[in-house]
């Protein structure tokens, strides 16, 4: 699910490109080169950098989520106190592997 998300995402994100550059009228081309113009310049290494960064990222939210919830013993208040160093965690490590994955592929 996470990858087809990421997908749709990228689309998303290319599309609303391309339509504001459209409205604005500084593009000469069309969707169909537009979009074969992207894929032509992906290699295999950005085919794979996308569902690897995708899992990655989300088996280690999911990993410093549980691991700082289960951390915790005591009160309620005690659990809502660790939320914002686990969220902190989460970003900190989705920017490093992120970073990391970008560097190595």
């Amino acid at each position: 699910m996470h990858v087809s998300l990421t997908i749709v995402f990228i689309a998303v994100a290319l599309g609303s490109g391309f339509m504001a550059d459209n409205t604005l009228g500084s593009m000469d081309f069309t969707l169909y080169d537009f979009v074969f113009g992207i894929l032509a310049e992906m290699g295999l290494a950005e085919f794979a950098t996308i569902p690897l960064k995708t899992f990655s990222i989300g088996f280690v939210v999911a990993l410093i989520a549980c691991t700082t919830g289960l951390s915790v013993s005591g009160s309620r208040s005690d659990l809502l106190a660790a939320l914002p160093r686990g969220i902190t965690k989460s970003v900190l490590a989705a920017l490093l592997i992120s970073s990391a994955l970008t560097l190595l592929l």
